[in-house]
């Protein structure tokens, strides 16, 4: 059985910050990637999708600009999802001097007894 789950949070400028990591014997369905500056000012974000299984980092959103005061929404439509496995990790990075929360939102689900290699 699977459950919705959103985390959230402040980030630090400048620093790369793993802001979710999937759990032992689970999967996820990353749904929604959402961020809101805070500042007067134009600044940008980096996403990542950390593959464990393949020791890779997946660029998602490559220094994108988010307008002062404005939000930048990833996903969050019934078919946009980004399958993480067991140790994936959702990384983020906001610039220097700015002022950013974001909230992920996924679908956790235990994983079976029958494990797939791909």
């Amino acid at each position: 059985m699977s459950r919705k789950i959103s985390v959230g949070g402040a980030l630090t400028p400048n620093t790369k910050t793993t802001v979710y990591t999937v759990p032992t014997k689970n999967s996820a369905y990353w749904q929604l990637l959402f961020l809101s500056n805070h500042l007067g000012s134009n600044k940008s974000v980096s996403a990542w999708w950390y593959n464990k299984h393949n020791n890779t980092e997946v660029t998602i959103l490559d220094t994108v600009n988010v307008d002062a005061k404005k939000t930048l929404q990833f996903g969050g439509n019934a078919n946009e999802t980004v399958v993480l496995e067991e140790g994936d990790e959702i990384r983020l990075l906001v610039e220097t001097g700015s002022n950013f929360t974001y909230i992920v939102t996924l679908d956790i689900t235990p994983k079976s007894a029958v494990q797939f290699n791909v």
